[in-house]
């Protein structure tokens, strides 16, 4: 089965390209660790591809 929607590690990994995988893995564990959170939707665009959606 497919995956719906992209995990939190690939989801920082695209916004936060330039971050180290210890800091990719600190974010993730920080928003693993909240209880209550309103759900995001964020979309990117890429010119060669269609959008994509993230969250």
């Amino acid at each position: 089965m497919v995956p719906m929607y992209a995990s939190t590690e690939e989801v920082l990994r695209t916004i936060l390209p330039d971050a180290s995988k210890k800091d990719i893995e600190k974010y993730s564990q920080q928003l693993e660790d909240v209880e209550d959170f309103d759900p995001v939707s964020l979309s990117l665009y890429d010119h060669e591809k269609q959008p994509q959606q993230l969250f």
